[in-house]
């Protein structure tokens, strides 16, 4: 193993947990520590997480990033991977997760591993959001309750997969638990800074971290219930196959106009929706990630529950 690969990091989400800041302004900032491959995102799920698994060619992704590791060596600088589909995708319930974590152990097993995790239940809202900018067309209560669990055809949501402490554990037994980072998404969210830091002392760097922005900002309520409509009737997807009327691009274009809204507009709307879906997720989570976190808390060194996480102490509680 080169003393590049053994420097390489593997950032693998999870979605809505600052993946894009850390992608667009820590990564590749030009002159940062970091180097990303010259290719698309996402190339990386094409390489890593598309092929069937009796077709994953280990030898061949690996030979494909070795002029990336050269290049890093050459710059002084960290060759990095960065996707959160690495985490596995979570209205299908992070099906494929471990599968991803064993690809990138054969590939680069002396890698280091970062992940970010987020308070489960504003991460379940946030990303049913993102499922519906994604093309789904499900209700809230609906993309919940997956018909037919006991059956299990096709990969629905899961709160398993918000059970973070179970892939953390799994990236440390592959790679090793010095080479695993994880940390909450919170810290970045009050300041980015000793986020920032922890993420380039782990990889042996002392340069000062990029000043951030927040990206990515959370459509409107009332907008995302309007896009269902017109992911349902007028836009073949993978999150919803059946329409009345394909119109190619519609569903994007639909899409680009929640930034030419003046949210003053539907703001008593939004706030009756979002109270609605946030008393949802609230009932029907209280309670169920305290174990999981706390056992996460012990492995990461971290105090969840200062964050908002439910911990089996704030549950007693």
């Amino acid at each position: 193993m080169t003393r590049t690969a053994a420097e390489m990091l593997i950032h693998v989400g999870y979605h809505k947990a600052a993946s894009t800041v850390l992608q667009d302004q820590l990564f590749a900032d030009p002159g940062g520590a970091f180097l990303p491959p010259p290719e698309p995102r996402h190339a990386l799920v094409q390489r890593f997480v598309v092929p069937q698994p009796m077709c994953f060619d280990a030898a061949a992704a690996t030979r494909h990033y070795t002029p990336l590791l050269d290049r890093a060596a050459e710059q002084g600088r960290v060759p990095v991977l960065s996707h959160e589909r690495f985490s596995g995708y979570p209205p299908s319930g992070g099906f494929d997760s471990t599968i991803i974590a064993d690809r990138l152990h054969r590939c680069f097993p002396q890698a280091r591993i970062l992940i970010v995790v987020r308070e489960q239940r504003a991460s379940i809202l946030s990303m049913y959001s993102q499922y519906v900018s994604d093309g789904g067309d499900l209700s809230l209560r609906d993309y919940l309750s997956p018909r037919e669990p006991f059956l299990k055809r096709m990969p629905g949501f899961s709160e398993e997969f918000y059970r973070y402490h179970r892939l953390v554990q799994r990236y440390r037994e592959l790679f090793g638990a010095d080479r695993v980072l994880c940390l909450p998404f919170e810290e970045f969210a009050r300041s980015p800074g000793p986020g920032l830091q922890r993420i380039l002392r782990f990889v042996g760097r002392e340069a000062p971290p990029p000043v951030t922005r927040t990206q990515n900002a959370k459509r409107a309520a009332s907008f995302q219930l309007a896009q269902r409509q017109v992911n349902r009737w007028l836009s073949a997807n993978e999150l919803s196959p059946s329409r009345a009327v394909a119109l190619g691009g519609f569903r994007r274009r639909f899409g680009a106009l929640s930034g030419r809204l003046d949210p003053r507009w539907t703001a008593a709307l939004d706030r009756r929706l979002e109270r609605r879906m946030t008393a949802l997720v609230r009932d029907r989570f209280a309670g169920r990630f305290a174990q999981s976190n706390s056992i996460l808390s012990e492995l990461i060194g971290f105090d969840l529950s200062q964050y908002g996480y439910q911990t089996e102490d704030t549950v007693r509680d």
